[in-house]
């Protein structure tokens, strides 16, 4: 019995796109980056004020922590930091910072005039991910209106001067 023409053309024509496809699709070596030896993703990994609280005019320090995939230290890293209001230490209400050595970029910010929260937007730009925390510009320190009691050696009797 003779095949039929169908198969005779078909079958070779699948076996070869089958091949082909296979060759292409076969993967040349690592390519995903959390696999690599290479560690090009990086996250913020916290993002603090201190003091925070803050009182009108005065100056807090803001900093971020950039991290890699392998939670290690991400430096020579651009983050930009911006405040609704207040300005940051460059003058203005955006600023850049690389990271140190240790994965901190760290700014100055400096409180505006008037009270109530401030939006501080921490951006790492070669990942386009955003942080964004709040801080408290407040006129009363902590602990106002508190009372406090100092006390020398003898000035305190707790028994009928005993």
């Amino acid at each position: 019995m003779r095949p039929s023409k169908a198969i005779t053309f078909w079958l070779p024509a699948f076996a070869l796109m089958a091949m082909v496809t296979w060759l292409g699709c076969e993967q040349k070596g690592d390519i995903s980056p959390t696999g690599s030896d290479l560690s090009v993703l990086m996250y913020i990994d916290g993002v603090g004020v201190n003091p925070n609280p803050i009182s009108p005019g005065d100056t807090a320090t803001v900093e971020a922590r950039i991290l890699t995939e392998k939670m290690e230290p991400a430096s020579g890293e651009e983050v930009r930091f911006s405040v609704s209001r207040g300005r940051l230490g460059s003058g203005s209400a955006a600023a850049t910072v690389s990271t140190n050595a240790s994965g901190y970029a760290r700014t100055t910010f400096i409180a505006p005039v008037d009270t109530g929260s401030v939006l501080l937007n921490v951006e790492l730009l070669s990942m386009s991910e955003m942080q964004t925390t709040t801080v408290y510009v407040s006129s009363a320190s902590p602990g106002a209106g508190l009372p406090s009691v100092r006390a020398d050696a003898d000035s305190l009797f707790a028994d009928n001067g005993n």
